[in-house]
C-alpha cells in the first residue's frame, strides 16, 4: 500500500510475490483479490502469475479453479510452461483422471516439450492405482526408459508398483536402462529402495 505513495508502482513480480504469500498462508480469497487488483491496475499477469494462482488452488484441492487459471493462460495470449503442466498433471493424477491427464501430456508433447521428470512418478502411480498396467508400461517406455531419470524419481516409480505388491513390474523398472547420466546402483532393503 505504501509503494504508490512513494512513487513506486507495484509490478507483475510484486503481485506474484504477494499472491504467493497469501496463497501459502491459506488465504486463497485474498490471493484472488490481489489477482483482480493486479488486472484493475493495468499490471499484466504473466505465466508465472497464473502458475501461482494454480498452485494456490491446487494446494486446497480446488480443481475447478486450477483449470480456470490454466485456461486463462491461453486467453491472455501466453503459453503454459513446464510448471503449468506439472501443477495440472499433479491435480489430475491425484484425482485419478487418466483421460484428462493424457490430454495434458499430449498437449505437452505437441508443444515440442516433454513431460517434466517430477511428473513421471505421479503419472505412473495414477496408472498403477487404477490398474492400468499396460498404460503404465507404455508411459514408462516412452517417457522414462533411458532418459536420465533421477534416482529419486526412479525409486518413486518402483514404489508405485511395490506398494500394490506388483514385484515383477517393480523389478522390471529396477532392471531397465536408466540413461548414461544416472547409472547408479539401486537396491531394495525391507521394502525401501536405496542408492
Amino acid at each position: 500500500l505504501d509503494m504508490p505513495a512513494h512513487g513506486v508502482m507495484p509490478d507483475t513480480y510484486t503481485f506474484n510475490t504477494l499472491i504467493n504469500i497469501f496463497g501459502l498462508s491459506g488465504n486463497s480469497t485474498q490471493a484472488e483479490v490481489l489477482f483482480a487488483s493486479m488486472v484493475v491496475r493495468g499490471v499484466k499477469p504473466d505465466t508465472k502469475t497464473y502458475n501461482v494462482m494454480m498452485t494456490v488452488f491446487a494446494s486446497i484441492g480446488d480443481l475447478e479453479r486450477v483449470l480456470k487459471y490454466y485456461c486463462q493462460i491461453g486467453k491472455a495470449g501466453l503459453h503454459p510452461d513446464a510448471v503449468s503442466y506439472r501443477i495440472l498433471l499433479q491435480v489430475l493424477c491425484e484425482r485419478k483422471m487418466a483421460r484428462e491427464a493424457e490430454d495434458v501430456i499430449e498437449g505437452v508433447l505437441n508443444s515440442g516439450s516433454f513431460v517434466h521428470e517430477q511428473s513421471l512418478p505421479i503419472v505412473m502411480k495414477m496408472y498403477v492405482d487404477l490398474g492400468l498396467l499396460d498404460e503404465a508400461t507404455a508411459f514408462f517406455e516412452r517417457h522414462c526408459r533411458g532418459n536420465g531419470v533421477s534416482s529419486k524419481n526412479f525409486s518413486a516409480i518402483m514404489d508405485a508398483f511395490a506398494e500394490k505388491g506388483l514385484w515383477e513390474e517393480a523389478e522390471h523398472i529396477f532392471c531397465s536402462e536408466r540413461g548414461v547420466e544416472n547409472e547408479k546402483k539401486v537396491r531394495c532393503v525391507a521394502g525401501k529402495w536405496f542408492l
